[in-house]
């Protein structure tokens, strides 16, 4: 069977696939990775900005398409390279922690990307059942335990079919990663929450949809960087109808030879050991090296990060060797709750 043959069989199950490997992975100082496209901003010719009425409004304004599960993927488990239990998705989901303690920062690829136990997880677990005692306050206690939540990222690749900011990206396949605002629109997509809305499958190649990326660009400052940052991302954007490359076969095969391994990010490689881990935390949260790192009904929360930081964390380059990116710190919100208290239901957390 062709690649492009087993993709077309693989049609209508992408959204089992993710679900499998999000489950998967539950159990500034930037070194540029040029495969990765990041949307950019233009002035607006007429409006001004509201809140600072002498510069032009930013905004942002692009056309991507989501691909398929890459072709080298399915060559890499054709050729039995990949871990056992390896799930192929279109999209792939990473965590990493960083945050602050008396002994150090802790920043650290969460090895629940990988469906292995957290060490921070772990150790954490009774304060959070303590919190929810006492009745969910809004407290520092919740504060601090927010900050070592881990943060999300999802990568993905697509083809940019229209940069509004740099359109020499245009006709050209490169790797998103994305946070929040835009796996809700791909969960929408998937299971509508409007009974009057059809579901569909963002990658799929023949019935999926363009993803027209429009959004005002807000400057805002963390630390010594100031810069443009999304606001609302998802709410002048939509998805529009289309097949890609027109249904052209021959010009889908092409794109699809040009993705990007996802499995390369989930590589054992890139993330330590259980042990190793929880011998970090200890040294980071003050704890006794020669303890067992359980938590003692008298220990305190420790100090978190405030504001985004330039932590490197490890994440693969395009001939699999590591390098460095920075993951600041995300306050979490009311998804992020919810999903950890799902997590202490089923005792995951």
């Amino acid at each position: 069977m062709s690649l492009m043959e087993r993709m077309k069989a693989g049609r209508g199950r992408t959204q089992e696939t993710l679900q499998k490997a999000m489950a998967q992975s539950q159990g500034g100082g930037y070194q540029k990775d040029e495969r990765i496209w990041k949307y950019g901003y233009v002035k607006h010719p007429t409006k001004k900005d509201p809140k600072k009425p002498a510069q032009a409004l930013a905004y942002s304004s692009s056309v991507i398409r989501f691909l398929p599960t890459p072709f080298i993927d399915m060559r890499k488990e054709e050729a039995g390279e990949l871990p056992e239990g390896a799930v192929l998705s279109p999209i792939v989901h990473l965590m990493n922690h960083d945050f602050k303690g008396p002994g150090g920062h802790y920043r650290e690829n969460c090895i629940r990307t990988i469906g292995q136990d957290c060490p921070v997880n772990e150790h954490d677990r009774p304060f959070w059942d303590a919190w929810k005692e006492q009745g969910k306050p809004d407290n520092d206690l919740k504060k601090t335990l927010v900050g070592r939540l881990p943060n999300d990222e999802y990568y993905a690749n697509i083809l940019v079919i229209d940069d509004a900011s740099n359109p020499e990206n245009n006709g050209k396949v490169f790797l998103f990663k994305f946070s929040a605002a835009i796996k809700k629109m791909i969960d929408e997509a998937f299971d509508p929450s409007l009974p009057t809305a059809t579901s569909f499958d963002p990658t799929d190649p023949f019935e999926g949809r363009d993803l027209h990326l429009t959004f005002i660009g807000e400057e805002r400052s963390f630390n010594n960087w100031t810069g443009l940052v999304p606001v609302d991302m998802s709410k002048d954007s939509k998805w529009v109808e289309s097949k890609l490359c027109a249904g052209d076969e021959v010009k889908m095969e092409e794109v699809m030879e040009q993705a990007y391994s996802l499995q390369d990010f989930l590589k054992p490689t890139l993330f330590k050991s259980y042990a190793d881990l929880k011998e970090r935390l200890k040294v980071v949260l003050g704890l006794d090296s020669g303890d067992d790192g359980q938590v003692k009904p008298e220990a305190q929360p420790n100090q978190v990060l405030s504001a985004a930081t330039t932590a490197p964390v490890q994440q693969p380059t395009a001939t699999g060797a590591s390098t460095t990116s920075a993951a600041p710190l995300q306050a979490a919100g009311d998804d992020e709750m919810a999903e950890f208290e799902r997590l202490l239901a089923e005792g995951g957390a």
